[in-house]
């Protein structure tokens, strides 16, 4: 026969299986075996895979400088740039020993621009800075400007 003290641990298992089934069920309001079908009790969210957040990286900070340059325009020559892009506005002509070429140029009354480009008569603290016609260039004509320059990050 079933001896209780022989067993008592199977006993208790039984016991914690039981209330581990059914006391949820009775919670949820389910009565009846054909309601726990239509139910379903919801356990937490299964976790498929873990993300980290980015690390932010810093970045060093660029040099910024500001000058005063003679500024003069240009337009179409049929040649592409120093870099070898097809000029277009905001392309700008500079000297690579004062500024260096990959430089982002604020020129006031022209706006942001990039040192694409070098000139035989672009020397020193002279821009050249792009027009799409002639007209325009002639406009500008030659003014005293200050400008600001971020310079390029090393390795650019």
């Amino acid at each position: 026969m079933f001896n209780i003290r022989a067993n008592y641990k199977l006993i208790i298992l039984v016991i914690i299986v039981a209330i581990a089934i059914f006391i949820p069920a009775k919670l949820a309001g389910l009565t009846s075996e054909r309601e726990s079908q239509q139910y379903e009790i919801l356990s937490a969210p299964k976790v498929l895979a873990y993300v980290p957040e980015p690390k932010e990286v810093s970045k060093p900070a660029q040099d910024v400088i500001t000058m005063i340059v003679q500024s003069t325009a240009y337009t179409h020559t049929g040649y592409m740039t120093f870099t070898e892009t097809w000029p277009k506005f905001g392309t700008i002509a500079v000297d690579p020993k004062v500024i260096p070429l990959g430089s982002i140029i604020e020129v006031p009354g022209y706006g942001i621009g990039v040192a694409e480009d070098t000139g035989g008569l672009i020397k020193g603290d002279i821009i050249d800075v792009f027009m799409e016609t002639e007209k325009e260039a002639i406009t500008w004509g030659r003014r005293l400007v200050k400008i600001r320059v971020i310079l390029p990050e090393a390795g650019q």
